[in-house]
């Protein structure tokens, strides 16, 4: 099989309503309904990460039609607000977390969001999802400090 080099993945951040200056990364549960409207309409085949990585390999039929998704930084609404609307209709995601925030807040993004706990993280993985580090602050290396990178 042929290895493919790209692939779409739709990423999110926040799943959740805040004022307009706390979602520069986010969408509301609304808009993120009307996203995964317009995957149905275009008739895209949504499937695990672990899936996509496969064909991208070439350990799988690659399918033209697939994409994938996924929930960055680790914040409570994804999965409070995302999971229920995935659930719904049948599909999976993959969610990256920050160890660095489990239980407490990240403000990374201009304000102080709640981030998943470990029985969120656990709900998570009940529920089918799957569950990898986006290391331990969630930050690109090249806006941390090598301080942090040891």
């Amino acid at each position: 099989m042929a290895r493919i080099r790209e692939r779409p993945i739709l990423i999110y951040h926040q799943i959740g309503v805040y004022p307009p200056d706390q979602m520069a990364y986010g969408v509301t549960p609304a808009a993120f309904r009307s996203h995964l409207d317009v995957v149905d309409e275009q008739k895209l085949e949504v499937i695990s990460l672990g899936e996509m990585v496969a064909q991208m390999k070439g350990e799988a039929p690659a399918s033209p039609r697939a994409i994938s998704l996924t929930f960055d930084g680790g914040f409570r609404d994804a999965a409070e607000n995302a999971v229920p609307i995935l659930a719904e209709r049948g599909l999976k995601a993959a969610f990256f977390i920050p160890t660095e925030f489990i239980g407490k807040e990240h403000s990374i993004y201009g304000a102080k969001l709640p981030c998943m706990d470990w029985p969120g993280i656990r709900g998570l993985v009940d529920a089918g999802m799957t569950v990898g580090s986006l290391g331990r602050y969630g930050a690109r290396l090249y806006e941390s400090g090598e301080s942090k990178w040891r």
